[in-house]
Formats: structure tokens, sequence, C-alpha cells
């Protein structure tokens, strides 16, 4: 996204102006409420009654609208999908309380019809507002434009001409890494840095973010290298675009044609990934509100068990290899981290994930929380901001990816990582991690809406069975 509408979109007064959309919305929820009394009872709504108790009320709703709106990831740069998907989940968190606030104004009937409409204004205002932004930008010839890293295999004329299209693209907004080729032709210096040869990409893409791999080499002549670059990519699950659809995969999901170039898409980049996201927006608003309960009970326990912070959080890789903070409830005494290196030999794993079963630097209310899976919980607020799923393959510590050592495990990164996963239910952590890395290729490769459910479902069996916390 262009700067200039990041800054709008991170601007201190759309914030505002959102929950005050949001009151507006609350005002016209309670219109509707005295609706069948309007010629008589609406005066006593606009009669304003300015109170303690009043201003402590809107002001505490304020807040707490501005935080749900904020855990959903409301102010992140965001495609237009992304963006409706985080506004209908902030709408679904504000909602409980938009419900308290017209009860206590309620002339009597059922709360369900002012609600909803707090819920279709809330949604139109903040998309519109959205809109409103977007023109803005425009207008100032900000357009938002995604951000993508790619890398281009050759370094003739097609690669020359190949990375010139990308940096005049109106669909992304490309940041070319550089070129691997066996050498270095005429007017190479356009692309970028050359990176290495085509076999040291396997080493490039263990070791770096990078959204796609654009090929720019003849097809005729360099068969066999394209062929092989395409094996690379097909391992660490890495989009891939080229100019003629003759090579041939095994896990490719889909192919289509995009100004004379092949895109090969190694996931699910369809129309079902907008599905998932529906389905898990909606999902963890309504668990976050049907939890607040348990939340406010952990968050008392953990300091009384070791005085510090409730929750806890830990840069993760995610999608494409982009780092985001993950959320837990805090199971560890506050200095756990520094004391792993001297813990490290006491790993169980065979791999480069760190467990162990009695680990002394958890607490005792940690303890339950963990063997209870509690402690994740907090992870669906990464859901709501699109930072991960309910499920997929569980987003480890940077500790543990920088010491993988094959280049199938970066497939890992071709999706969204989840709070549970398909290793989780077919035997949790007492797999080794060989085995977590097949299990989520597999949910990869045959993913399916219906999976995420059956998975969902055995996910709660496994946690009362105590067969080993993620």
């Amino acid at each position: 996204m262009h700067r200039i509408a990041t800054r709008i979109f991170n601007s201190s007064a759309l914030r505002w102006s959102d929950v005050v959309l949001l009151a507006m919305s609350l005002a016209l929820g309670t219109i509707w409420d005295y609706q069948p009394a309007l010629a008589d009872d609406l005066h006593h709504y606009f009669d304003i009654r300015i109170s303690v108790r009043n201003l402590v009320l809107l002001g505490a709703a304020l807040l707490i609208w501005r935080f749900c709106l904020w855990a959903v990831g409301l102010y992140r740069s965001t495609s237009t999908t992304d963006l409706v998907f985080r506004v209908l989940g902030g709408v679904l968190l504000s909602t409980p309380l938009a419900a308290f606030a017209l009860h206590l104004r309620h002339t009597g009937g059922t709360l369900l019809g002012p609600t909803i409409v707090f819920m279709i204004a809330a949604f139109v205002f903040l998309v519109v507002s959205r809109g409103f932004v977007s023109l803005s930008a425009t207008i100032f010839h900000a357009h938002a434009r995604p951000r993508r890293v790619a890398l281009i295999v050759g370094s003739g004329n097609l690669a020359q001409q190949l990375a010139l299209d990308l940096r005049q693209s109106t669909a992304y907004d490309y940041d070319i890494y550089g070129f691997v080729d066996s050498e270095e032709l005429e007017g190479s210096e356009a692309i970028g840095p050359r990176l290495g040869d085509v076999e040291s990409l396997s080493t490039i893409l263990m070791h770096t973010p990078v959204d796609d791999v654009m090929i720019g080499l003849p097809i005729k002549s360099h068969y066999s290298t394209i062929q092989r670059v395409t094996e690379i990519v097909e391992i660490a699950g890495v989009q891939t675009q080229f100019p003629t659809k003759i090579v041939m995969t095994s896990v490719v999901k889909s192919i289509r044609e995009d100004n004379g170039r092949m895109i090969l898409t190694m996931t699910h980049h369809d129309g079902r990934r907008h599905i998932k996201r529906l389905f898990d927006v909606v999902i963890a608003s309504v668990l976050l509100v049907l939890l607040l309960p348990l939340f406010l009970v952990v968050a008392i326990l953990i300091p009384l068990s070791d005085w510090g912070p409730v929750f806890f959080k830990q840069q993760r890789y995610g999608l494409n290899k982009r780092r985001f903070y993950m959320y837990k409830f805090r199971s560890m005494v506050v200095d756990a981290e520094k004391k792993q290196a001297a813990i490290e030999h006491l790993n169980e794993n065979a791999g480069p994930v760190f467990k162990i079963k009695s680990d002394p630097r958890i607490t005792w209310i940690g303890k339950i929380i963990r063997k209870t899976s509690i402690d994740e919980l907090p992870q669906l607020v990464n859901v709501l901001r699109g930072e991960m799923s309910l499920v997929g393959p569980r987003p480890l510590p940077l500790r543990d990816v920088t010491r993988f050592q094959e280049l199938r495990h970066m497939r890992r990164f071709s999706v969204l990582p989840g709070m549970t996963g398909l290793w989780q239910v077919s035997g949790r952590s007492n797999l080794n991690f060989d085995g977590w890395v097949d299990l989520d290729l597999r949910y990869i490769d045959h993913w399916t809406l219906l999976m995420d459910v059956k998975i969902l479902a055995m996910t709660l069996p496994a946690v009362l069975r105590g067969s080993g916390a993620a």
C-alpha cells in the first residue's frame, strides 16, 4: 500500500472516527427501538442527560470498541477482501457491548431488531469509510497495491523485460530481491543483484521471504533449467510464473495466464481461501465473546502464580515467512526465553523444535492452562487480525525455523499458520518433527473446509485426553 494511504489507515483520526461511526450505528438501533411510538417517545431519546455515570459508560464503550477494531487488524495495510472480513470481525466483536447499551434504554419487546440494525449500519459505515479513504488515496495518486517480494530466474532480455513489467505493475508493488543465473548478461544490472546460480535457489528460499519466483528464460534453450526451478519452488511451496504452460508438477493447485506469463500456484489461492477466511472470522469472533469470562479468570490467576504480564507475545514466522507477534497466556516465568539456553541439552525432540515434558520454567497455573491448551486461546486475536487461521501448520519460533534442514519444510509457510492442525489431532506433540511436517504437507495439499471442521471437532477431545499440548 502506498505510504499516503498507509498513513491514513494508521492515523489516530481514523480510529476515533470509527468509534464515532459505531456510536452512530448504536443511535440508529435505538431509534429503531423507539419506532413503534416514534411520534410520542423519540423526543425522549434526544433528551440527553449528562451525568458522571453516562460519561463513564460512554468513555468505556469507546475504548472497548476501539480495542475490538484494533484486535481484528482493521488498521493494517491489507487487500480489499481481507479488509471486508476484518470489518465483519470488528462488528461481531462490538455487537455484545451495543446489545448491552440497547438493553439499558430498551422500550420493550425483542432486542433482535435494534441489534441487527446496529450490525448492518456499523458494517456499512465502516466499509464505506474505507472506500472513502481509498478514493482519497486515489485522488492523491496513492494507489493501494499489496507489496510482494519477487526473485527472477535469468538475466537476459526476457528477464530484463520481466523486471520492467513487474516494476510497472498496477496490481502489486513489487520489490525485486535479485536474480539467479549461471552468468550475468549485459544489462542484467537493471534487474538487481545476482544472488547466485539456479542451484542456490533452494538456499535462498530457505532463508529469505520470497512471494514469487519469476522465470525469465527462453523455453526452448533452457527447458531443463526451468524444470529444475519448478521442482525447487514446488518443494518450497512458492508461487512461480513462466512464459508457457509446459512444466509438469505434482501439487499445482491452479494455472492461469497473465500478460503472456503462466502463473502457477502451489497452494489454494482460489475462492475457497476466502470461504476459509470468512469461516475463521465468524468462529473466532463468537469464541472470543463466549470465552471472555474465562479470559478474565485466567488474567487474575497468572500474576498470582508469577508476578508479571498476563500475555506472552513472541515473534513467529507466518504466511510467506513474514514475521508476526503471536499471543499466548503467559505460562512460564517472566524471563523464560533467557533461561532456555541453559536447558537446551534437555530437549527431548529430535529435530529443530524445542520440547521437554517437565520444563522447570512453567508456573503452577501454567501447567494447568498448557495441559488444557487454554494458553493458546489469545491466538483468536491473531486469527481475527489475519495473521493466523483456526486450522493450519503451527507457527514456530524463529529459533526453530533457523534450524530447518530440508527445503520441503519451507512449504509450511505457503499457507496461514493455525491454532490447531492435523498433527495436533493425529498424535499431537508425541510425533517427531518429520511426522509433523508430513501431516502439515498432507493438510496443505488436500485442504477442504470440511477438513477444517473435522480437525476443530477432534481438537477438543485431544485436549481433554491430554495427549500432548501444542
